[in-house]
């Protein structure tokens, strides 16, 4: 049975346990959302404390807001989680995205602008941006149309689905404008692809070209051809579209390697626009330094390492691409905004998660940590390394050794007292002789009889004759060295047979010697011949 058949079969058996990768991948995933939750709110109440004031005479009025948004969310992401993966069927994924396309549509219609964007709508006691969701619907939706294309093969028809799912919630988002999301979502779409095993030449000529459409959508607009103005030269405009991105450096450069301390920015007194949102991550470099911006950064890195080793281990490749996709749209969003903030990038007004303050965007990322941990729930099958583990045990005589039941565990038998053992084996080993020790028998596994004979090296049994190397012990075989008393043995065994061998030679030569042979050469072959025939016998 091959190994995959085999841990198939374990996998079935009722008591399996989860292979450790997979717990692993799950607690480290767990521990890094659970401080990125913390650590975000820490630096949210920091960094939002003066904006709080200004508007209701409350320092912690964000703060207490988005923590009511963070419950909401965790409770959402242990529902999603507790879901089977599998239960989020196609129907259901199409729907989600039905539905999504149009609230984006009363996005343009009737949404509420700021910023030279218009991407909320206006629920009285809070705002929702649909795209959020619609990139979440979009990974699910096309995780499905790619698996079907796995099993059933790729068709003119689901290809055309797949381009049509994708259009037109895309193309809504762009007109909001929205570049920022689209290219999440886009992200998201090409993650779903790649870990569904498109070709790469596919993945990579799509990713080329929606990078021309991206430019060319650019280049199309003025709002963003300002952005970018002011990201290759913000101090052209140091009290307009550069105001923003250069307070951010001067957020920074005030930081330096430790940080002013927590708390303590200078920027957030209103120098600094949006601290509390897209430019968070400017606060975390002024209070906390390099190295809190730096460790921030980590921990994003080890969020999509955990949610990879997730997707390796996922039941199928229907949970990898899920597990993959959210995963990547998650980290994606963090370095976007991270280099934005930096100034590495042109500023797309997106917010960094589990930091900054907006419900909409926190809600939807626990939905994504939400899908991560339904499928890590699900994948209980172990490799072939936790299957070799789980499978090793003691056998003797062929059989395992303790219960016949496989679900039971093994009962190893006791062993004796090593000291006792040993020196038992020694005092009745031979006596030995001076000469070079070689080297012990190779341990030898036989029947449960009591005349069973150790094999030596290279399968060989021991000459008949030859003292025994070793003596049984409940049906197994104990070596005892060889050493100089059985190469002294084996030496006379073939001294017995030189000696058969001369003693045939000279008397050959004695038939065949000539008369005139002296009586002293007589005497002395003579002679030879006695002691060879004496040491003969005494190695016999």
């Amino acid at each position: 049975m091959s190994n995959r058949s085999a841990m198939q079969g374990a996998s079935s058996t009722p008591g399996q346990g989860v292979a450790s990768s997979i717990v692993i991948a799950r607690i480290g995933f767990l521990i890094i959302v659970a401080i990125l939750l913390v650590f975000g709110l820490i630096m949210l109440y920091s960094a939002s404390s003066i904006y709080s004031y200004n508007l209701s005479g409350d320092y912690t009025s964000v703060f207490y807001r988005q923590t009511i948004f963070v419950a909401i969310g965790v409770v959402v992401a242990l529902a999603i989680a507790l879901i089977p993966y599998k239960q989020y069927s196609l129907p259901v994924c199409a729907i989600a995205l039905l539905i999504t396309i149009p609230l984006l549509i009363l996005v343009l219609t009737d949404g509420s602008d700021a910023l030279g964007a218009r991407r909320w709508i206006d629920l009285g006691f809070t705002t929702l941006q649909p795209s959020e969701f619609t990139k979440i619907a979009l990974i699910l939706v096309m995780a499905h149309l790619v698996d079907r294309c796995r099993t059933n093969g790729y068709s003119v028809a689901l290809i055309v689905v797949m381009i049509i799912a994708c259009i037109i919630p895309i193309g809504l988002i762009v007109v909001e404008p929205d570049l920022g999301t689209t290219i999440i979502a886009v992200v998201g779409i090409l993650a779903v692809l790649w870990f569904g095993g498109v070709p790469k030449r596919i993945v990579g000529a799509l990713a080329i070209g929606l990078v021309v459409l991206a430019v060319i959508a650019i280049v199309g607009s003025g709002f963003r051809q300002s952005r970018i103005t002011a990201w290759l030269d913000p101090w052209s405009d140091p009290q307009g579209s550069g105001y923003q991105l250069i307070n951010s450096y001067y957020a920074f450069g005030g930081g330096g390697v430790l940080g002013v301390g927590l708390g303590l920015s200078k920027q957030k007194f209103s120098w600094l626009p949006q601290s509390e949102n897209d430019f968070l991550y400017a606060i975390v470099g002024e209070e906390l330094g390099l190295l809190g911006a730096f460790a921030v950064a980590l921990l994003f890195v080890g969020l999509i390492i955990m949610a990879l080793r997730i997707a390796r281990d996922a039941p199928d490749a229907y949970g990898a691409m899920i597990v993959g996709a959210s995963g990547v749209a998650i980290g994606f969003q963090a370095f976007l905004n991270m280099l934005c903030v930096v100034g590495a990038l042109p500023i797309t007004g997106k917010p960094l998660p589990f930091f900054s303050a907006g419900g909409t965007s926190i809600i939807s990322t626990m939905i994504l940590v939400g899908l991560i941990l339904s499928v890590s729930l699900q994948s209980s099958s172990s490799n072939v390394h936790d299957f070799r583990r789980e499978q090793f045990a003691v056998v003797s005589g062929g059989r395992r050794l303790g219960s016949s039941s496989g679900s039971q565990k093994l009962a190893l038998p006791a062993l004796p007292n090593p000291a006792a053992l040993v020196g038992a084996l020694l005092s009745k080993q031979p006596a030995q002789s001076q000469g070079r020790r070689e080297r012990p028998a190779a341990v030898a596994q036989t029947n449960s009889r009591s005349n069973a004979r150790p094999i030596g090296r290279n399968n060989e049994r021991p000459l008949e004759g030859m003292p025994r190397t070793g003596r049984t012990l409940d049906s197994k075989v104990i070596p005892i060295s060889r050493g100089r008393a059985d190469r002294a043995t084996r030496e006379k065994h073939e001294q017995r047979k030189q000696h058969e061998v001369r003693t045939s030679n000279a008397s050959s030569e004695r038939s065949n010697a000539p008369v005139s042979m002296s009586s002293l050469r007589r005497n002395r072959v003579r002679r030879e011949l006695d002691e060879d025939r004496s040491t003969g016998g005494r190695s016999a």
